[in-house]
C-alpha cells in the first residue's frame, strides 16, 4: 500500500500529511470531540511520514519524471 500511494500519488501524500497538520495544530485541545479530532489528525500525520520516510527516493525520482 505505501509504496503504491508513493509512487502514484506522492503529491496528494504530501498534500494530505500538510493537511492533516493544519488540523492538529487548528483544532484546540479541550473537549472529548476536538480531542477526537487531534487524534486522527497525528494518526494521519504519522502514516504518511512512514510512507514518505519509507520510500522518499522512490517519490523525488517519479516527481522529477513528471
Amino acid at each position: 500500500q505505501g509504496e503504491r500511494l508513493a509512487r502514484e500519488q506522492a503529491k496528494e501524500l504530501l498534500e494530505t500529511r500538510e493537511w492533516a497538520k493544519s488540523v492538529l495544530y487548528r483544532v484546540p485541545a479541550g473537549d472529548a470531540e476536538a480531542d477526537r479530532v487531534r487524534g486522527l489528525a497525528a494518526s494521519v500525520v504519522m502514516r504518511c511520514h512512514e510512507i514518505v520516510e519509507k520510500w522518499q527516493r522512490v517519490m523525488l525520482g517519479d516527481m522529477i519524471d513528471m
